[in-house]
């Protein structure tokens, strides 16, 4: 099992959009609010390129499913990166 540094709780927002309660537009604003408070967003460029990108999808009222999966499988990569020792892993991202 990964030893994660940190964490993105974002299990009950993504179960809501998943069942129609929240927008994708809603649920992006969200995730981007709790991605801004991990410590390592002012520092890592990536993340922060992965923030921005998020943040147009959440103001843009005709952003698709796909957009949002591209950039959600930036994120995912950013997240599962090594740091460390090979068991130590970034961020584990909790929808379930």
């Amino acid at each position: 099992m990964a030893n994660w540094k940190y964490t993105l709780n974002v299990k009950n927002e993504w179960q809501a959009t998943k069942a129609g309660d929240m927008t994708l537009q809603a649920f992006t604003t969200f995730v981007v609010g709790r991605i801004k408070k991990l410590p390592p967003f002012e520092k890592d460029l990536v993340l922060f390129d992965i923030v921005t990108e998020l943040e147009s999808i959440a103001e843009d009222s005709e952003a698709d499913v796909e957009w949002f999966d591209s950039v959600w499988s930036q994120l995912y990569d950013w997240a599962d990166q090594t740091i460390g020792g090979w068991n130590d892993k970034m961020c584990w991202i909790k929808t379930f």
